[in-house]
């Protein structure tokens, strides 16, 4: 059980000023882990497994679970070939399996690969076959379907930078012959999975922190160095990344001369950096934290070091409402409010939509073709038309007023647009009905943030009930990003989602639902 001599050292203070995205968790004392950093945390169903760590004085090798359904912490029994006390090692998950690797026991460097049973609650050791990796501590493991990929990582005397791999069905190690832009050898960075690609970003090189990007694309073993956009993150160690939508979440970390509190998101889509700013007081600053993602709305902060003691406080950001923030938050209220009073306003318009029942909505061609290359485009294609004698079904000029007839957009879906199109954002809360109505002609008027904004909220939207409509509204509309998301979703909730009415929908698209099954009962062999 928990060393009761500990002192529990919690960051959550009433007192302080914060806003309601943050929310610090209060669990008793005697049920709390003791505080500690360079420990792991894996999400495997409903609860979160905590091993590991350094508590200041002595390495640890002792496993918790935290349910994030009842937020309550236990210390299970587990049985089996244990591994030793360690600290700054590496996991991953595998259905119901957590794989370990190294690590440092205080002494020692270590190479050992260790499999956990969360069902059975058991250890075992893996005897491995092929060339075992040099022992290491502050890397990563990263699962790739059948296989995990082991980066980066500190022996003492030097840092790596090669891939090696086990296959977890014939467990056996090799190492990939990578091609492309090999990133320096690192310790205590981050890799991030994004389908079949691996996301690196910063670290400590043995000289300097680093705080570059590289992209692993571990079908053709290449790597490469993309270009980006926004506010990166400074020179970074000890931080965290975590995957949630299409986002990739970096917090804390130690840059050389402090810890850090900060907060950013990195669009995997538009490789395009967020800085959130409104994260003040909430959590502390650390490094060699954990976090993990909860359902896909949701980022969990665990421990780690302040600089001057260990940690065990929980914090858990609510993310869909952060990101909603980071999208609007570069319009000022005052354009905003002037933009709003000009939408289906017949001042000064010079445009005229004619939809669905006849209904006739007013616009502004010069607001609109500045905001929306699609209607730049065919707003310019008329023009020539115009010129030539040649005129269109959808776009025409009647007495200097461009009217553009669309039949089947809904009335209620072009004032969502048009509001984002003046705005920048939309004010109205839209149900996940109205979102799947937007999505396509978001991206038909190639609108790229409300398409994202839309695809945003149907992820952490996303329930039961409702996923499979979000699968077929991406499966018709060629969204591959959201319709993987959405599978995975169904995989881990197979038996739920395939009791309700919605599943059946998926009889009218008969490819996907072999899609759905056959991935479903390949994940039931693969557990």
């Amino acid at each position: 059980m928990v060393n009761q001599n500990i002192s529990i050292n919690s960051h959550c203070n009433d007192n302080l000023p914060y806003n309601n995205l943050w929310k610090c968790l209060q669990t008793p004392s005697n049920e709390t882990p003791g505080p500690r950093a360079a420990h792991s945390c894996e999400i495997i169903g409903k609860n979160m497994y905590l091993f590991g760590g350094w508590n200041g004085r002595k390495a640890l090798n002792d496993i918790f679970l935290f349910n994030i359904e009842t937020n309550t912490w236990t210390e299970p029994e587990i049985s089996g070939i244990k591994p030793g006390f360690r600290n700054n090692h590496a996991t991953c998950t595998l259905g119901k399996y957590m794989y370990l690797h190294g690590g440092h026991n205080g002494d020692t460097w270590l190479d050992d690969l260790y499999i956990f049973d969360s069902v059975n609650l058991v250890w075992n050791k893996i005897n491995t076959i092929g060339t075992v990796p040099s022992a290491r501590a502050c890397h990563t493991l990263s699962k790739v379907d059948r296989k995990i990929y082991m980066f980066g990582g500190y022996d003492g005397n030097q840092c790596y930078n090669d891939v090696e791999v086990f296959d977890t069905e014939d467990k056996s190690w090799f190492t990939l012959n990578c091609v492309g832009a090999i990133p320096l050898a690192r310790n205590a960075h981050s890799i991030t999975v994004v389908g079949k690609n691996l996301f690196l970003f910063g670290g400590h090189s043995g000289n300097k922190h680093l705080k570059d990007l590289f992209i692993f694309d571990t079908e053709s073993a290449n790597w490469f160095e993309p270009k980006f956009s926004g506010e990166s993150p400074e020179g970074l160690r000890g931080h965290t990344a975590t995957y949630i939508g299409n986002k990739i979440i970096i917090f804390g970390g130690y840059d050389g001369k402090g810890r850090s509190k900060e907060l950013y998101f990195l669009n995997v889509d538009e490789l395009k950096w967020y800085h959130a700013d409104d994260n003040e007081k909430f959590p502390g600053s650390r490094q060699r934290h954990t976090s993990v993602n909860i359902d896909n709305k949701r980022l969990l902060i665990f421990g780690g070091f302040d600089g001057m003691k260990w940690l065990n406080d929980i914090h858990i950001l609510d993310v869909s409402i952060m990101i909603e923030n980071l999208l609007s938050k570069n319009s000022s209220t005052e354009y905003q409010s002037d933009m709003f009073r000009l939408i289906n306003n017949k001042d000064f318009a010079d445009v005229i939509f004619k939809i669905e029942h006849g209904k006739i909505i007013y616009g502004h061609k010069a607001i609109i073709a500045m905001r929306s290359v699609y209607f730049y485009e065919q707003f310019k294609m008329m023009e020539h038309n115009i010129m030539n004698n040649n005129y269109s079904d959808t776009f025409s000029l009647n007495k200097s007023i461009t009217e553009i007839k669309i039949d089947n957009l809904s009335e209620s879906t072009l004032l969502n647009v048009l509001e984002y199109i003046y705005t920048g954002s939309i004010t109205s809360k839209l149900e996940i009905n109205n979102l799947m109505d937007l999505l396509p002609w978001s991206t038909e008027f190639k609108l790229k943030e409300l398409k994202s904004l839309c695809e945003n909220n149907l992820i952490f939207g996303m329930n039961n009930e409702n996923v499979v409509e979000i699968l077929i509204t991406s499966y018709k509309n060629g969204l591959s990003d959201l319709k993987s998301i959405c599978i995975n979703f169904i995989l881990s909730n197979f038996y739920e989602v395939s009791h309700t009415k919605t599943f059946y929908y998926l009889e009218s698209y008969p490819s996907l639902l072999m899609e759905v099954m056959m991935l479903s009962l390949n994940k039931i062999e693969s557990d």
